[in-house]
């Protein structure tokens, strides 16, 4: 089969490649809590931690409500604006465009939404913000709390060719798997993929990767 000729999925990862950093992060260096942030990078450094480890973690230690985090989010973490020229490309030429995060999903969707980003598939962490710490509500058992890998080969099995759009730890499975992959530019995923020898195109905003995707139609 000639998978070239068939129709693409597109999957993107939020946090890091959407935004500028992790949005739990973010919240915790927003409120002065620089000390948690350390401790549990030392942690993950040694390999005491899994990634649904430190997102429990780092979610813990929030004790906001999700209407205040999201106005935090909204003025202090960077949103790369390409992302919605891509959206509303991808979307009116009726390609299937789809988020897969480990972060949380109503933060995500309460920010998409405010750059106008509506509709669009979004499979990330539920959450229920406690006020003695919020407790995330992983979608599935594994290390990483929302396995990707999984969203991606049921889309080849589908029939469709995929893409997928990363950055981080948690993009490494389905980048493995995927036919075409974009990695941000001297990111975790790309220094992962140049280990290993895959084949991948480094890019820095949502605009490379449209213009390498048309390329590769072409």
């Amino acid at each position: 089969m000639n998978r070239q000729s068939l129709p693409l999925a597109i999957f993107s990862d939020f946090n890091g490649t959407i935004t500028s950093e992790d949005m739990l992060a973010a919240l915790l260096r927003s409120y002065g809590k620089d000390d948690v942030l350390e401790q549990i990078s030392q942690a993950r450094s040694r390999g005491l931690m899994s990634l649904r480890e430190r997102i429990a973690s780092e979610a813990c230690n929030l004790t906001c409500s999700l209407e205040e985090a999201d106005e935090r989010v909204a003025r202090t973490l960077y949103f790369d604006e390409s992302f919605c020229r891509f959206y509303r490309q991808y979307v009116s030429e009726g390609i299937s465009l789809t988020i897969v995060s480990s972060g949380i999903e109503p933060l995500i969707v309460r920010l998409l939404s405010r750059y106008a980003v509506r509709a669009l598939p979004v499979f990330a962490n539920g959450v229920d913000p406690r006020p003695d710490g919020w407790r995330v509500l992983f979608r599935d058992t594994t290390a990483e709390g929302n396995a990707k890998q999984p969203y991606v080969e049921a889309a080849m099995q589908a029939g469709f060719r995929t893409a997928i759009i990363g950055d981080d730890e948690s993009d490494f499975g389905m980048a493995l798997v995927a036919d075409v992959r974009f990695a941000k530019r001297a990111s975790p995923l790309a220094a992962y993929l140049d280990r290993l020898g895959v084949n991948y195109d480094a890019f820095e905003t949502f605009d490379d990767v449209s213009k390498r995707l048309r390329e590769l139609a072409a």
